[in-house]
């Protein structure tokens, strides 16, 4: 073996000058897109060198499954520099063609002697660990830690690299979904206009977000001339791709009339009637940057409930209605993704609501949601969009969507958008004929021909298909709730992810979100207390609403979790493992 590896030594410092030319030359003949589509991997493992060279401290060895066709070489983004797997013979590989890819790399021996010590510590307390396994948002298995994971680091010995996560490394409350009353009603950064108490315009009030979006200092656009703007979109036809939005009038009843106004006659943004419910992070909406050299960290919203001051307190009412304001965040790279992520794990080992957890969430939050926050786009804002869900009734619901529209740092208001993930309702089979949609069967027609990607999460909801509109302007046009079905369908596991995907599917048949007050909504705004979780985030198990099996298990926290804390965990090439499938095309 020693012989073995100084050769690759000798070897590897020969290639330093021709490693540029070899990744040139792998990404021309790359017709595949490896950040969305990534290759199967059975096993991954690194062993150190008796002596680092200028390429780096360890030899890595990626095993592809069986039945992949890739190119010899495959560059990779790894901390700061190119890695290129190679499987010529060449440079670090030990025999070519043989599915095993090799590259010497810089490992973070330390990381990983701490994640090996963090692992018996939770061995410890839980004596058995699992890793739950997601394909899409669905638990498919639980893994077993493998007896080697804890071998310890030296030259000459093998230790695995694939990706492991476990959620009991996790505090869901304080790093992923966060809603408890000491945090969303921090009278420091939140304002009850009814009681008068907290701070006017706090960090995390809804009147001074929207302040943020509007940026007055950059666009001259009035904040509270912004926000009615807003809400007026709900009063009058919008078109969107094509799809007209049914007018709204009940939501001057329902929202400006219940909006307290400044003497001038404006919305007064200091008493907006919406209450802070969550604190979210979803850096699992993450890009790939491993493959894909930048991507980015996901997503982090704040999800507000509509309310009205009864008798001097601030209670939620029907209809119910939320406003969820979700953040894009622009980091490049693994170091700054994982740096990301380690800021909200840090939150773990805070008191929850003391001084020094609602300081350091703050100093999160206030990273994406203040004014100028992204340069470079509409509004110098980084609001990636912002949605409502909810309706005029608790048995009428819709779901829209509204961004900044605009190119670069335009000044822009916030405009009805295609709703992510969700065809319009006219492509229903029972709709497309009422409402004069020209192919009743083009639901099929879609999930027929995209089925391959679809089962692989991978499919993106397109703008128009067959020539015509195809992308929604809303949940629901037409306020009546159903589920995507149709009999012509061939695979029926392509159905579902379909639907899962969609607004429809994620909050109502496809998740069981379909029960009293809960129906529709992940995080329901109550009268009193925190904000109630579906069973779709706390866990629950899903007869397939339309062909009655398979059973599915669904548990968004638990998901999130493990995915959070092997981010944080695991070393940046450890992301090459696809058994942590990133989700590219979701959307809620």
């Amino acid at each position: 073996m020693r012989t073995t590896v100084t050769r690759l030594e000798t070897g590897l410092c020969l290639a330093l000058g021709a490693l540029a030319q070899l990744v040139a030359a792998s990404a021309g003949a790359q017709e595949r897109n490896f950040s969305i589509d990534p290759p199967r991997i059975e096993r991954a493992t690194a062993q150190l060198l008796e002596k680092p060279t200028p390429l780096g401290n360890a030899l890595v060895e990626i095993v592809m499954a069986r039945g992949e066709k890739l190119p010899l070489q495959i560059p990779i983004f790894l901390e700061r520099s190119e890695v290129l797997l190679r499987d010529d013979g060449m440079a670090g590989d030990r025999t070519g063609k043989d599915g095993i890819y090799s590259a010497i790399l810089s490992l973070d021996v330390q990381a990983l002697g701490r994640n090996q010590e963090r692992v018996r510590k939770l061995l410890d307390r839980h004596g058995k660990l699992t890793m739950p396994i997601y394909r899409g948002r669905t638990l498919v298995a639980r893994a077993a830690l493998p007896e080697d994971f804890l071998v310890p680091i030296r030259p000459g010995v093998r230790v695995p690299l694939e990706w492991w996560g476990f959620d009991v490394g996790i505090q869901s409350g304080k790093s992923l979904l966060i809603r408890d009353l000491s945090v969303v009603e921090d009278p420091e950064r939140t304002y009850d206009p009814c009681s008068r108490t907290g701070t006017p315009m706090g960090k995390w009030t809804f009147g001074y977000l929207m302040t943020q979006l509007a940026n007055p200092a950059y666009t001259g656009l009035d904040p509270a001339d912004f926000t009615e703007q807003w809400v007026e979109t709900f009063l009058s036809t919008q078109i969107v791709n094509g799809f007209d939005v049914i007018p709204r009038p009940q939501f001057q009843n329902l929202v400006l009339d219940h909006w307290p106004k400044t003497p001038t006659g404006q919305l007064d943004l200091v008493k907006a009637p919406f209450k802070l419910l969550a604190i979210v992070n979803r850096v699992d909406l993450r890009g790939n940057s491993v493959y894909g050299g930048g991507g980015n960290a996901g997503e982090a919203r704040l999800v507000f409930g509509f309310a009205k001051c009864v008798a001097g307190v601030s209670t939620s009412v029907a209809p119910h209605l939320t406003v969820i304001l979700e953040y894009g965040i622009k980091k490049s790279g693994c170091l700054q993704v994982r740096s990301w992520a380690q800021q909200w794990t840090a939150l773990g080992d805070l008191v929850l609501g003391s001084s020094q957890y609602n300081d350091a969430l703050q100093a999160i939050t206030d990273q994406f949601s203040l004014a100028g926050a992204a340069p470079s786009r509409p509004n110098q804002s980084a609001l990636n969009q912002l949605r409502t869900n909810g309706g005029m009734s608790d048995a009428f619901w819709q779901l829209r969507e509204f961004k900044l529209t605009g190119s670069g740092a335009a000044i822009s208001q916030l405009l009805p958008a295609t709703v992510a993930q969700t065809p319009d309702s006219d492509v229903m089979p029972e709709f497309a004929n009422v409402f004069s949609y020209p192919n009743p069967n083009a639901l099929a027609d879609y999930v027929n021909a995209h089925e391959s990607s679809i089962v692989a999460d991978q499919h993106t909801v397109l703008l128009s298909f067959g020539g015509l509109p195809f992308r929604g302007a809303s949940s629901s046009r037409h306020g009546v709730v159903y589920g995507w079905n149709s009999p012509l369908i061939t695979n029926r596991e392509a159905r579902h992810k379909f639907a899962l995907q969609t607004c429809n599917g994620c909050h109502f048949d496809e998740t069981a979100t379909t029960m009293g007050a809960q129906q529709f909504f992940h995080i329901l705004p109550v009268t009193n207390g925190p904000a109630a979780l579906s069973g779709f985030m706390t866990g629950i198990d899903v007869t397939d609403p339309f062909d009655g099996a398979p059973i599915r298990h669904f548990d968004e926290l638990e998901r999130r979790a493990a995915d959070l804390d092997g981010l944080v965990n695991n070393q940046c090439i450890s992301s090459l493992d696809t058994r942590r499938l990133i989700p590219v095309s979701f959307a809620h």
